[in-house]
């Protein structure tokens, strides 16, 4: 029990200081007098921000235009915090599960997905790493199970490009490899045993079958 609640505290500090950063980076900006801070005109800002969800309440940041943005449960518990400024989503916005775990991190400049962005387990194991840029995936996409890796990944302006490759979630072997251009399978598509060795082999030009078959 130590244990847990050393994790869930380091875990929340960690996130504290991340958000610190992404605000002091680029996100805080000197008021010009013009909020005036009143709670009712924010809780109608988080509305429209956060999905036209009224649940949501925000707190302004003394000496900012930016404004701490969260939503309750029935019971009173978080499910979803954050911050916005100027009416948009900014800096790191994080979700909760049922027993109050997180279950997701995500960051936003200017209300779109940007940098890094997580998805937990209720263990709180990492299940999913991925990277946006201007609100669309970029960079390099992980799967995991029990904190091992199913899948991997990688994006370019939303679209699929490069090598994906799959793995067995009982013995994490790699299953399947393929290789994407502009979105579409362009190249070599490759199955493996449990063994570790190929059987099925095609090569696709442009999302068609060029040539390929069963690897003796």
């Amino acid at each position: 029990m130590k244990s847990i609640l050393s994790t869930t505290l380091i875990k929340c500090n960690c996130l504290l200081i991340l958000s610190i950063l992404m605000l002091g980076l680029s996100q805080c900006k000197p008021s010009d007098g013009s909020t005036s801070g009143n709670a009712a005109t924010t809780s109608e800002n988080a509305s429209s921000v956060a999905g036209g969800n009224a649940d949501f309440m925000t707190e302004q940041i003394p000496g900012t235009q930016v404004q701490r943005v969260h939503r309750k449960n029935q019971v009173g518990l978080i499910v979803e915090e954050g911050f916005m400024s100027n009416g948009v989503k900014t800096g790191m916005w994080t979700t909760y599960g049922n027993e109050n775990e997180v279950s997701s991190v995500k960051h936003y400049v200017n209300g779109k997905l940007e940098g890094p962005a997580l998805t937990l387990s209720f263990r709180s194991q990492v299940e999913q790493r991925e990277n946006y840029r201007h609100d669309k995936l970029h960079g390099p996409w992980y799967s995991y199970k029990f904190g091992r890796l199913t899948e991997e990944r990688h994006y370019v302006n939303g679209q699929l490009e490069g090598m994906v490759r799959t793995y067995d979630d009982r013995t994490f072997k790699i299953q399947q490899e393929a290789e994407d251009k502009n979105g579409v399978l362009d190249g070599t598509i490759r199955y493996y045993n449990e063994d570790g060795k190929v059987t099925l082999e095609y090569v696709y030009k442009n999302g068609e079958k060029v040539s390929g078959g069963i690897v003796e």
